[in-house]
């Protein structure tokens, strides 16, 4: 026997909002999974996210701003390119005055098949306390940045 049409329109109209309840729900999660939570500033993991930001949108000086003056005279080379780079902290280790922050850079290339090719590498920052501020003594190649010669930037 077939459905009376008020049988077959609720159960399209309920049909459409279990759809619609779906599309909204993968929507809310792709939005709020994205973001990465902010780290605290007055820490070595929330220093090495600062310049890790600052370098990725090619902003030298405030990069700068967070190394220790001290280790600029032995800044040489300079990264390549950080497109297709994501940086993602592993762990942070304090001593006293001093710390690691331990990160995995990742980056993609596109190798025109089927999917783009991905390497990863582990590498760390080393930073030290002046007063309340962590400053960075040395940085992974890649995301080294140096000041234009002539001055601190």
């Amino acid at each position: 026997m077939d459905k009376m049409p008020g049988q077959r329109d609720r159960t399209l109209h309920l049909l459409v909002a279990i759809v619609g309840a779906v599309v909204v729900i993968a929507v809310a999660v792709v939005l709020t999974r994205g973001a990465t939570p902010r780290l605290d500033a007055a820490t070595p993991a929330g220093t090495v996210q600062r310049y890790t930001e600052a370098v990725l949108a090619g902003d030298t000086d405030a990069a700068l701003a967070l190394v220790d003056p001290a280790s600029l005279s032995n800044c040489f080379g300079g990264h390549d390119s950080t497109n297709n780079l994501r940086i993602t902290l592993r762990g942070t280790t304090e001593n006293g005055s001093k710390a690691e922050v331990a990160v995995t850079f990742t980056s993609t290339s596109d190798t025109g098949g089927f999917s783009p090719a991905e390497s990863a590498q582990d590498d760390r920052f080393t930073l030290v306390k002046r007063g309340d501020v962590w400053l960075i003594t040395s940085t992974p190649w890649n995301v080294t940045v140096c000041p234009p010669e002539g001055g601190t930037s």
